[in-house]
């Protein structure tokens, strides 16, 4: 299940991510997403921020690598991909976020929602592009070696 072609491309996905999210939640958009006293953690827990990064791009390429179609574009199979896991991961969670949490305006769910689908598209091109015509399933999936 785990070879170096997934360890990497774990890699470049977090890599892309947490370098991405950090630009944007920190440098550009620091004033526009509000911070509620007692709910915000200051300081974050960084720690915490990289492993959940780690965990989500080892699941995310390891998914790309089962759900791979050698019969599609590459560039398409991964906006497709992309697509549905961003509408899994981060339309969902946002509409979440925001039916349950009275700190977050409508406009920072949708901002934050916006950013974050296109970054799983930018994230899931990447990878495919990493992987190529033919990515490893390491024994999962349909077909393919380690």
């Amino acid at each position: 299940m785990f070879n170096k072609k997934l360890f990497i491309a774990t890699l470049i996905a977090t890599l892309i991510s947490f370098g991405a999210s950090y630009l944007w939640y920190e440098i550009l958009m620091g004033d526009f997403f509000t911070s509620t006293p007692g709910v915000t953690r200051d300081p974050v827990l960084f720690p915490l921020i990289i492993l959940g990064t780690l965990l989500y791009s080892f699941a995310f390429c390891r998914l790309y690598q089962l759900c791979f179609n050698e019969e599609m574009p590459i560039v398409g199979q991964a906006i497709q991909y992309g697509s549905l896991i961003g509408i899994l991961a981060v339309v969902a969670t946002a509409l979440f976020r925001y039916a349950t949490l009275m700190n977050v305006s409508s406009s920072e769910v949708m901002v934050d929602g916006v950013f974050n689908f296109i970054l799983t598209l930018i994230t899931a091109v990447a990878i495919a592009l990493y992987f190529g015509p033919e990515p490893s399933r390491g024994g999962g999936g349909h077909g393919g070696d380690d």
